[in-house]
């Protein structure tokens, strides 16, 4: 049976579809991460083809016309040189882009506008009138991911801290954070913080302690929700300004946990980004990044897709 292979590859999971030529899901596994920034060269090899052998079994006879993975692990060539070796043991038709681009051709297509996911990190993509693409941000947790899970709970910790130094009553924030590190006093947290090597995802799960923090009427809390709705908004501006979007009506689309969770973050995103750019309309992502790697790898055996043209 001749196939099509879709992948969507992050760095805790990973997403792979097998479609007919018609478009019709022959199957759909969810495996472990691939992102080669986030774990050993080895681990992504075995992850990615341990996902294809297995989903290759589960159809007998597959041909695979065409592969395209979206994979946050492929920031330059040297990266989709990478994926690529692993790909060729089972198409030669293959494409490889960062998810973001992926995610931004699954929804937008032809249309003129943003796409961007603010989840545990945060990436802006942007496609101008003429299809050109620019890219904002998503340049990892120690340089960029503006406005994400991450941030916040970073800030929140900090906030705790100022809090503390500050010989403040405890607030309902800083009973959240001791509820979701379980413990009992401050200097208990701080052990655990710093002590337990609290990864990336964990700071960023605690954005949901924010959330409901800013609803008991937090200040601190609806502070650092409020800064992150303005900084989404900022990096929006950045994209709008650089492909010129604002000379006509064009599309916000948006995506993760932050901005779709969140009622007080995107109430603000929505309100600011409608009074500075009121040409904008703001909806949820309609197509998963999958769907735009199957579109891109049917493009390849039809010849209709080209390289897009990035802009600095």
């Amino acid at each position: 049976m001749d196939c099509i292979i879709g992948i969507d590859g992050g760095g805790t999971k990973t997403l792979l579809r097998v479609v007919d030529g018609d478009k019709n899901v022959i199957c759909e596994l969810l495996g472990d991460g691939i992102n080669r920034y986030s774990m050993p060269a080895d681990f992504v090899r075995a992850n990615l083809a341990g996902l294809m052998d297995k989903a290759l079994s589960l159809v007998p006879g597959a041909r695979v016309l065409a592969i395209c993975l979206g994979t946050a692990g492929a920031v330059n060539e040297r990266d989709k040189s990478f994926y690529r070796e692993i790909l060729l043991a089972y198409s030669d038709r293959i494409e490889i882009y960062d998810d973001a681009y992926v995610m931004l051709f699954a929804n937008l297509r032809n249309s003129p506008g943003i796409v961007f996911t603010c989840g545990t990190g945060s990436i802006f993509y942007g496609k101008g009138n003429n299809g050109e693409i620019a890219r904002v941000g998503g340049w990892g947790h120690m340089m960029s991911d503006e406005g994400s899970g991450y941030e916040i709970g970073l800030a929140a910790l900090k906030a705790a801290a100022k809090s503390y130094d500050l010989q403040k009553e405890p607030t309902k924030l800083m009973e959240l954070l001791l509820e979701s590190f379980d413990c009992n006093d401050f200097f208990e947290l701080i052990d655990k913080v710093h002590t337990q090597n609290h990864n990336k995802k964990q700071i960023a799960m605690l954005a949901a302690q924010v959330d409901r923090a800013a609803h008991m009427a937090d200040m601190s809390a609806a502070g650092i929700l409020t800064n992150s709705a303005m900084q989404l908004c900022d990096m929006c501006g950045i994209l709008i300004n650089r492909l010129s979007l604002d000379s006509a009506s064009f599309l916000v689309m948006v995506n993760g946990g932050v901005i779709q969770k969140s009622a007080f973050v995107r109430e603000i995103f929505d309100a600011e980004m409608k009074k500075k750019h009121p040409m904008c309309t703001v909806r949820d992502v309609c197509m998963d990044s999958v769907w735009g790697a199957i579109e891109i790898a049917f493009g390849l055996l039809e010849r209709r897709v080209s390289p897009p043209t990035f802009i600095t």
